[in-house]
């Protein structure tokens, strides 16, 4: 279990080219590019709304630190689409630790 936290801990310690070398399964691999493009087919932006929330949930159920806390799901999305427009380069999987550290912040 201290290799998962410590992966875990890497990962957001990463900056967000780095974190791409992140094996990753499922919507975490798209570009923040295509999740804004393909914004307006609602299955798939819910699909990777919650990948991201599971993303985050991963995170805290192996955190021994602070929580990653977003209000509501709304505002993650909110906040998972303006991080994605102003990185459209970066995956989707950046975009989550992007938002972990948010979070874990704001508290």
């Amino acid at each position: 279990m201290k290799h998962i936290i410590m992966a875990g801990a890497l990962l957001l310690s990463c900056s967000p080219s780095n974190a791409a070398g992140v094996y990753t399964v499922g919507a975490g691999k798209i570009s923040c590019e295509d999740f804004i493009r393909g914004k307006s087919n609602q299955a798939e932006s819910i699909q990777t709304a919650q990948w991201v929330a599971g993303f985050i949930t991963s995170f805290n159920f192996y955190s021994t630190g602070k929580q990653a806390t977003p209000e509501t799901a709304e505002a993650m999305q909110k906040s998972l689409e303006l991080y994605c427009t102003k990185n459209p380069k970066h995956m989707i999987i950046e975009a989550a630790a992007a938002l972990v550290k948010q979070y874990r912040s704001e508290q």
